[in-house]
């Protein structure tokens, strides 16, 4: 995946990390979620500026940096049954790469 994402998807990685980089803060999204995903929760709001609104685009290329960085790579998170520093891993994966 290295070169594939340019610096705005890596920021933005970091941004939907950080809504969740904490057990308590990962719990508060998963219940605002009404699922179980607080990942994808924290995906979509990283993709709501203010400026414009709604990226499929940009959710879709988060959502794939984030699912294919999982051993082994998963088609959906349904992560509030995984541990958080397992979550936190799955970021970093992305981040990284």
């Amino acid at each position: 995946m290295n070169g594939i994402f340019t610096m705005s998807l890596r920021d933005d990685l970091i941004a939907a990390k950080a809504l969740i980089d904490t057990p308590e803060k990962m719990e508060l999204v998963a219940e605002r979620s009404g699922e179980c995903s607080p990942v994808m929760q924290a995906v979509y709001d990283t993709t709501l500026p203010a400026t414009d609104g709604f990226s499929t685009k940009r959710f879709t290329e988060l959502w794939w940096a984030v699912v294919h960085g999982s051993e082994p790579p998963v088609s959906s998170l349904y992560d509030c049954f995984r541990p958080h520093a397992d979550i936190m891993a799955l970021f970093d994966r992305a981040i990284k790469a």
